[in-house]
C-alpha cells in the first residue's frame, strides 16, 4: 500500500472526521452536519487545563458552521484595506519611503488576515488559537522547517532559472519593497515585516484557518456523497495554496515575473499545508515560510 503523504504518524491525535488533527473548527462544522460526531468524546479536550473566564460560556453557546466564504470576506476585506491605504503612495510619484510602504501596503493585510482568524476563533473555537487553530512548536520543527525552507527557496531558483530561458528575458522583480540603497533603519523594518510578522501572521489565517474552514465545509458537503477523506485534505491544500499565491500577486511586476511567482507559491502553499496536515500544527509551517523569506531578504541584500 501507498503511504498517504497528507496522512498523519502513528499515535498522533486525530479529527474524528479524518481530516486535521488539531482545533475544533472542522468539527463543529461535522458535528451540524453529523450528529453521530457529537456523541463522541472530544479527543482534543485538555482536561488537565485550568478553567479560563468566560471558556464555559464560549464551550455551551450554539456555534454556526464555519464555512470556505468566510475565509474569502477576510482576505477580501484584507486586500480592499490595502488598496485603499495604498492609493495616496502610489500617486506620489515614487518618492515614498519604504517603510511607509510597508505601512501603507502590508500592514492592512495582515491586520485584516488577524481580525479574520481572531473572529472565527471566538465565533467557531474555543478563543484561544492555540487549541483552535494548532499553533503549536517542538524543537523539531526548527529542523523540519530549516530543510523545507531551503528546499523551496532552491526550488524557486530553478523556476525562475527555467522560466527565464524560456521567455528570453528575466524577471524585473517580484517584491514592491526594493532594498538597495535603503538604510538601515529601512532593511531593519522590511526585515522584521517579511521575516517576522508575515510567516506567522498568513500561516494562522492559510494553513491554520483556511485549511479548517475548507476541510469543513467540504465535510459537511461530501457526508453524505461519500467522499473520502483524502481527497478533501488534496483539495483543500491545494485552494489554500492557489489563495496564498493571489494574496502576493501585487508583488507582481511583469508577465515573466508573473510565471516565478505564482508557480512557486503554489508550491510553497503546498508543502505548507502538507507539514500542517502531517504534524498537526502550525510550528513546521510557520519556520519553513520564515526561512523562504528570510533567504529573499537575504539574496536582496547580497546581490543589492
Amino acid at each position: 500500500m501507498t503511504p498517504d503523504p497528507w496522512a498523519r504518524s502513528t499515535g498522533d491525535r486525530r479529527d474524528p472526521a479524518g481530516d486535521l488533527p488539531t482545533g475544533p473548527l472542522p468539527v463543529v462544522g461535522d458535528r451540524a452536519a453529523t450528529p453521530a460526531i457529537s456523541a463522541a468524546p472530544d479527543p482534543w479536550s485538555d482536561r488537565s487545563a485550568p478553567a479560563r473566564s468566560g471558556a464555559s460560556e464560549r464551550a455551551h453557546r450554539p456555534r454556526t458552521p464555519w464555512t470556505v466564504t468566510d475565509v474569502l470576506a477576510g482576505l477580501g476585506v484584507a486586500l480592499l484595506l490595502s488598496i485603499v491605504l495604498a492609493v495616496p503612495f502610489t500617486l506620489d510619484g515614487g518618492r515614498t519611503g519604504i517603510t511607509a510602504l510597508v505601512v501603507a501596503g502590508l500592514l492592512p493585510i495582515w491586520g485584516g488576515l488577524t481580525v479574520a482568524v481572531l473572529w472565527a476563533s471566538r465565533a467557531h473555537g474555543s478563543g484561544h488559537l492555540a487549541s483552535d487553530l494548532g499553533l503549536h512548536f517542538r524543537w523539531i520543527d526548527l529542523a523540519i522547517g530549516l530543510a523545507a525552507g531551503l528546499a523551496l527557496r532552491i526550488a524557486s531558483v530553478v523556476v525562475a532559472v527555467v522560466v527565464t530561458a524560456i521567455a528570453g528575458s528575466p524577471a524585473t522583480g517580484n517584491s514592491p519593497l526594493p532594498l538597495a540603497g535603503s538604510g538601515t533603519g529601512a532593511v531593519v523594518v522590511v526585515a522584521v515585516a517579511t521575516v517576522l510578522i508575515a510567516p506567522v501572521v498568513e500561516e494562522l489565517f492559510f494553513r491554520g484557518l483556511g485549511l479548517r474552514a475548507t476541510l469543513a465545509s467540504w465535510g459537511r458537503r461530501d457526508a453524505r456523497a461519500g467522499t473520502p477523506g483524502r481527497d478533501r485534505r488534496t483539495g483543500a491544500a491545494l485552494v489554500t495554496a492557489v489563495l496564498f499565491a493571489v494574496l502576493h500577486l501585487s508583488e507582481v511586476a511583469d508577465g515573466v515575473s508573473l510565471a516565478v511567482l505564482f508557480p512557486t507559491l503554489v508550491l510553497a502553499g503546498l508543502v505548507l499545508a502538507a507539514l500542517t496536515l502531517r504534524t498537526g500544527r502550525l510550528g513546521p509551517a510557520i519556520v519553513t515560510h520564515v526561512v523562504f523569506n528570510g533567504t529573499a531578504v537575504l539574496a536582496a541584500l547580497l546581490i543589492g
